[in-house]
Parts: C-alpha cells; sequence; structure tokens
C-alpha cells in the first residue's frame, strides 16, 4: 500500500508543478491521503 501512495504522491508533485497552480490543491490532496491512511 505505501508503494501505491508514494507513486500516487510523486505523480500529484510532477502535475503541480507542471501547472505551477496546484501547489495548494497538492497540499490538501496530502492532508487527504495522511487522513485516509
Amino acid at each position: 500500500m505505501s508503494l501505491i501512495i508514494s507513486f500516487l504522491e510523486k505523480v500529484i508533485v510532477v502535475l503541480a508543478a507542471l501547472t505551477h497552480q496546484g501547489e495548494r490543491h497538492t497540499t490538501l490532496v496530502r492532508i487527504g491521503i495522511g487522513s485516509k491512511f
């Protein structure tokens, strides 16, 4: 499970870096992932 979470986090980081507007969204997603697991 941890590998999947790490992979998802990497994908989110890449997407955020590409959009340059997803920093806040990435933070919210990380908080969501942390609260779920």
